[in-house]
């Protein structure tokens, strides 16, 4: 019996100890590369920072699955790395880490042969890691192909789109792709991602053809894909300028180009560039008004955006005179009714409340939670408003 009981703990203890995931060594980069030899292995990084969710997110509920725990403990040795300890910013600065996370996959010579940057679930760890383990699906491999000479439009297009992914810098090969072919042919879906993740000026001519283009790209990939591209462009080349004071005939010039566009959309991009560079100032009750402005004037039927303008109302710490929270109130009221989303009423509730309509208020708070799903409902305003 004795014996039974001893073999039944051996045997859990078995199970347990490979049902923990990844087992992460506790030493530092160079010792893990030196064990790595030994087993003729790669190095797993995670390079994570302690206020970093997604770093939480990965390491409770992904690293400690067992599949992958079995599957990153037989191909590789795994080091954690706090990339705001001592050597944590000596391994960002080596291997350019700039976003968290980001998952490395280090050979015997301290090369980094593969990486993946931001969170994901299993099937994205897992794919990632079985990239790392073969030699030609790398990232290294990919930048030696590209080093190398290789320039077939299919090749260019998954070398600049992979990355971007990675937050690599891959403009020369997004130059050589946008002159390979007629421009007729980049009116695709898959095209219009290659431009919006690479072009960034008004003036480039790629910008150009999207924007002449537009109503087309929008059947082709979707209006707020398109909008957004569009809008960034236009808005972020006269922002920096904006916030730095630039020469006033210099900048009137910079608006009056935006405006030869189109006249009337141009007029839409100046005033959203004002609005964003009062956010950016920190003049909080002129960016309200300014945004309240805009959104009544361009994007009226737009719940999102309504919606956005509301909630930050909302969020304010600022004591905010009737006519600012009366604008609020009718912006998320019309945002309800366009699409009515649990945490729209939320916002309308936290508004109502602050604005002084008590049964309003409890009214819509009921309607929020009543809408949202039980795993959401803790995380809003109006779940605090019954429970506190």
């Amino acid at each position: 019996m004795k014996k039974l009981i001893v073999l039944f703990w051996i045997i859990v203890s078995y199970h347990y100890g490979h049902a923990q995931g990844i087992e992460f060594e506790h030493t530092s980069l160079h010792d893990a590369i030196e064990k790595a030899k030994l087993e003729k292995k790669m190095v797993f990084v995670d390079c994570y920072t302690q206020w970093c969710g997604p770093c939480k997110l990965m390491a409770k509920k992904v690293f400690v699955l067992e599949n992958v725990g079995n599957y990153f403990n037989q191909h590789f040795v795994n080091l954690k790395v706090d990339m705001e300890t001592a050597e944590g910013r000596k391994i960002a600065e080596k291997y350019k880490v700039q976003s968290y996370p980001t998952l490395l996959w280090i050979d015997k010579d301290e090369r980094d042969v593969h990486r993946a940057v931001g969170a994901g679930d299993e099937k994205y760890l897992l794919a990632e890691a079985a990239k790392a383990v073969n030699p030609e699906s790398r990232w290294a491999h990919m930048e030696k192909r590209f080093k190398d000479g290789e320039r077939t439009p299919e090749f260019l297009k998954k070398y600049i789109m992979d990355g971007v992914r990675l937050r690599m810098n891959v403009s020369e090969a997004a130059k050589a792709y946008l002159l390979i072919k007629p421009e007729e042919e980049y009116l695709n879906k898959e095209d219009f991602y290659v431009i919006a993740s690479t072009v960034y000026s008004k003036d480039h001519p790629k910008f150009k053809f999207v924007f002449e283009n537009k109503n087309k790209f929008k059947q082709l990939v979707d209006e707020r894909s398109v909008n957004t591209f569009i809008e960034n462009i236009f808005v972020f080349n006269l922002l920096p300028l904006m916030i730095n004071d630039a020469d006033p005939e210099f900048l009137n010039k910079q608006k009056q180009e935006i405006k030869d566009f189109d006249e009337a959309y141009g007029e839409q991009m100046i005033q959203l560039a004002e609005v964003k560079y009062l956010h950016r100032k920190g003049k909080e009750l002129e960016y309200f008004q300014a945004f309240i402005s805009y959104i009544n004037k361009h994007e009226s039927d737009n719940a999102s955006k309504l919606g956005q303008c509301a909630w930050e109302i909302s969020n304010s710490k600022l004591e905010l005179d009737k006519n600012i929270l009366s604008s609020a109130i009718a912006l998320i009221k019309k945002s309800v009714e366009l699409d009515n989303k649990y945490y729209s009423n939320d916002t309308y509730a936290k508004l109502l409340e602050r604005a002084g309509f008590h049964k309003k208020a409890k009214m819509q708070a009921q309607l929020a939670l009543d809408l949202a799903p039980d795993k959401q409902k803790e995380n809003l305003w109006s779940y605090s408003y019954f429970n506190k």
